[in-house]
C-alpha cells in the first residue's frame, strides 16, 4: 500500500520527535526522516502546504475563555486597556493580555526544538547512510525541510548555511527542485 504524502510527513515528524531519545549519540533516524521529506519534496508545493498546515499556531481556547471570564467579572474591556496603562492590572491579567498567552507552539515548533536539542548534544559524526555527511548536517537538513514555509532554518555546522545550498544538494542528490518554493517564500516575507 502506498502512503499518502500526509502520512509520510507525519511519519517523518514522529521520527524527528523520537530524536529526543538519542541525545548524545548518532542515529540514522535523521536520514530516514530526510528520505521521507525527499519523497514528499518531489512535489515541492505539497511539501510547502504540509509545512504550513503543521506550523500554524492555534489560539489556546482555554486561555481565551479564562480571559473573557476575568474581563467580564472585573469589568475590563480590551478597548480600555492600553499597553502603557496596564500597570494597575494583576499579574494574572497582565499575563492574559499578553499575545503570547494566546499562542501555543505548533507541532513543527516543538519538533524543531527537539532537533535543536539533539543537534547541539552531538558531534558531527558520520551517519551510515547513502547521503553521507554528519549528524549535525542532517539536523540542518531537517530544520530546512520543516521551516520551508518560513524560509528560516537553523544550521548546526558551517557546511550549509543557506536554504539555497541545501536545495542545491537535494537537487543534485535526489533531483528534487525546491528553489521555486524558496523563491516564492522569499517574495512573501519581504
Amino acid at each position: 500500500m502506498n502512503k499518502t504524502s500526509k502520512q509520510k510527513f507525519v511519519e517523518a515528524l514522529d521520527i524527528c520527535q523520537s530524536l529526543i531519545d538519542f541525545k548524545y549519540s548518532p542515529t540514522n533516524l535523521t536520514y530516514q526522516a530526510i528520505e521521507l521529506f525527499c519523497e514528499i519534496g518531489k512535489n515541492p508545493f505539497e511539501l510547502l502546504e504540509l509545512c504550513q498546515k503543521y506550523s500554524t499556531n492555534k489560539v489556546d481556547e482555554n486561555s481565551k475563555l479564562r480571559l473573557h471570564r476575568i474581563r467580564k467579572n472585573r469589568g475590563y474591556s480590551f478597548s480600555s486597556v492600553h499597553p502603557r496603562g496596564v500597570s494597575f492590572l494583576s499579574k494574572e491579567l497582565k499575563e492574559l493580555f499578553s499575545f503570547k498567552t494566546f499562542q501555543r507552539s505548533s507541532k513543527i515548533d516543538k519538533i524543531c526544538q527537539i532537533i535543536k536539542e539533539y543537534g547541539t548534544s552531538i558531534d558531527n559524526w558520520r551517519v551510515d547512510c547513502p547521503l553521507g555527511f554528519g549528524a549535525k548536517d542532517h539536523c540542518s537538513f531537517l530544520s530546512f525541510f520543516l521551516n520551508l514555509d518560513s524560509g528560516k532554518f537553523e544550521y548546526f555546522t558551517d557546511n550549509f548555511t543557506t536554504p539555497e545550498q541545501i536545495a542545491e544538494l537535494f537537487k543534485d542528490w535526489k533531483g528534487i527542485d525546491l528553489n521555486s518554493v524558496i523563491k516564492k517564500q522569499k517574495t512573501l516575507t519581504f
